[in-house]
């Protein structure tokens, strides 16, 4: 009887530190990890929380009070319901195991955000938190920079896709670092004193570094679309990064060329081919789909069985629709796609109800709004490309969406 209450005792007192150090060292290891160590880091944390959960009465009681206040909660129903729909559509699915190693990446996730907004929410919890999440970004922002001044200093040729830091793809470079941008402009607005105004200044220009070096064409216009908006709607000061935004563009022939295509005709035939695939697999199974990242297997198979459609120089095999809302549509049906803009709006309305709180106005702080600018960015950067089944942008989406959730739930105010 002792031991067993010395055992509850030492769980009582140490578990919630020993999860939240874990769920720090998930945020960096995350982002400056490789692809497959990132997974497995994902996976070890599903796994832990899990038996927190067992262990902790405290910690479940949260999450089960929590789980039943998120009938009111639109991002929190659409959060849960993506990953179960996407379980469940390994059923039917044309490539199970990817639909099945999708649902494991969308339940992990969602642990990061539940932990976040319903068990981790306090102010200092948040704040170690971003602490964690602005170090691993600026680590990977920092590697990218060395490496390009490296490569310049050898005289080595700089090609699209070479350094890509420790993320998957340039694509995904781009969406990431432009996220991150958005947030420290707004960081800049209301740091204390010059230091920390210097800090997010120079974390803000390798940010943009990343985007310029992606060559990502979407992140590119969503950048310039948002600095216009923050021009508008925030300072005019950012007139001048809109500028020196362009004029790398103009005098780099790379960017320039990768801008251009954007009008290119074969660009936006092949493109719109890929949609109408898309549209077709929408069209051939409504409610379910082809199962969740198994758009592949489903273009493959429309390739080979419509060859009057493509040319010789059309891609053969593509693993995604280039756009967020068709292969919702294409993979998970309605249910998936209802899911989607169940997130969409839940998360413009929690973001809106949270920048509008006199708690948070009379913080001074500007980190929301640039929490708002970023996920705005993620779903624009999604309607020319799709980074959702992207672990790395995903993940820095979900973060920020539970940092958001968890200032939501601790101050009381809409989700």
């Amino acid at each position: 009887m002792t031991y067993t209450l010395r055992s509850r005792n030492y769980i009582d007192t140490y578990s919630r530190p020993a999860m939240f150090s874990l769920l720090l060292i998930f945020v960096v290891g995350s982002l400056l990890l490789e692809y497959g160590e990132s997974i497995l880091l994902g996976c070890s944390v599903l796994v832990l929380y899990g038996i927190y959960l067992y262990l902790y009465a405290p910690a479940r009681q949260r999450l089960v009070e929590g789980l039943r206040d998120a009938r009111y909660s639109r991002t929190t129903l659409a959060m849960v319901f993506i990953p179960l729909w996407s379980f469940i559509s390994a059923i039917w699915s044309e490539a199970r195991l990817d639909t099945l190693g999708n649902s494991l990446m969308y339940f992990y996730l969602l642990i990061l955000y539940l932990a976040m907004k319903y068990e981790f929410n306090e102010d200092h919890y948040r704040k170690r938190l971003f602490q964690a999440f602005t170090l691993a970004i600026a680590g990977t922002m920092g590697y990218l920079v060395w490496q390009y001044a490296s490569a310049y200093v050898r005289h080595e040729a700089i090609v699209r896709d070479r350094f890509i830091s420790t993320i998957e793809n340039s694509n995904n470079l781009g969406i990431i670092a432009m996220m991150f941008f958005l947030i420290c402009a707004s960081l800049v607005r209301s740091a204390v004193g010059w230091k920390s105004r210097f800090l997010y200044g120079v974390l803000a220009l390798f940010s943009l570094a990343g985007i310029l070096t992606s060559q990502s064409r979407s992140s590119i216009v969503v950048i310039g679309v948002m600095l216009i908006y923050i021009i508008w709607k925030y300072n005019p000061k950012y007139i001048l990064v809109l500028a020196l935004l362009a004029m790398v563009v103009v005098v780099t022939p790379t960017l320039q060329q990768r801008v251009l295509d954007i009008f290119s005709y074969e660009q936006n035939v092949q493109r719109v081919k890929v949609w109408h695939v898309a549209s077709m697999l929408f069209r051939e199974n409504p409610f379910f789909g082809v199962g969740a990242n198994a758009f592949r297997v489903g273009y493959v198979r429309i390739f080979e069985a419509n060859p009057q459609m493509f040319n010789n120089y059309d891609i053969k095999v593509l693993w995604h629709a280039h756009n967020m809302f068709l292969r919702f549509a294409a993979e998970q049906g309605i249910p998936g796609l209802a899911s989607l803009f169940l997130l969409i709006g839940g998360s413009v309305r929690m973001m809106r109800s949270i920048t509008k709180a006199q708690v948070y106005r009379a913080s001074r702080s500007f980190l929301m709004d640039g929490v708002y600018l970023a996920i705005i960015a993620f779903y624009l950067g999604n309607i020319l490309d799709s980074y959702w089944m992207s672990p790395k942008p995903l993940f820095v989406f979900y973060f920020i969406l539970g940092l958001a959730g968890g200032y939501a739930r601790h101050h009381r105010l809409s989700s």
